[in-house]
C-alpha cells in the first residue's frame, strides 16, 4: 500500500510534468499553456455537468424511496420534537 501511495503522490504529478514540458518543446510554450487552460476549462464544464447529474439522480432516487414530495424536508419535525423534549426537560 505505501509503494501504490508513493506512486500517486510522487511518479504521477513528475510524470505529468515531464510531458508537459516535453510538448513545450514540440509545440511552443505559449500554446502548451492555451492547451493546458482549455483543458482546464473542459474538465471544470464536466465536473459541474456530471455533479448535476449525480445531484439529480441522488434526489430522485431519495425522494422515490421514501415516498415523500420533492422538497419537503423531515427537519422541522424533529427538530421541533427536540425542542419540546428539551422544554419538558427544564421544567
Amino acid at each position: 500500500m505505501g509503494a501504490l501511495l508513493v506512486v500517486a503522490l510522487i511518479v504521477v504529478p513528475l510524470a505529468e510534468i515531464w510531458t508537459i514540458i516535453q510538448v513545450a518543446h514540440v509545440i511552443g510554450g505559449w500554446p502548451t499553456i492555451v492547451l493546458l487552460f482549455a483543458e482546464s476549462l473542459l474538465g471544470a464544464w464536466l465536473v459541474r455537468r456530471e455533479g448535476r447529474r449525480a445531484w439529480q439522480a441522488f434526489r430522485s432516487a431519495r425522494s422515490s424511496s421514501t415516498g415523500r414530495r420533492r422538497g419537503r424536508s423531515a427537519t422541522p419535525r424533529w427538530s421541533c420534537s427536540a425542542g419540546r423534549c428539551c422544554s419538558r426537560r427544564a421544567s
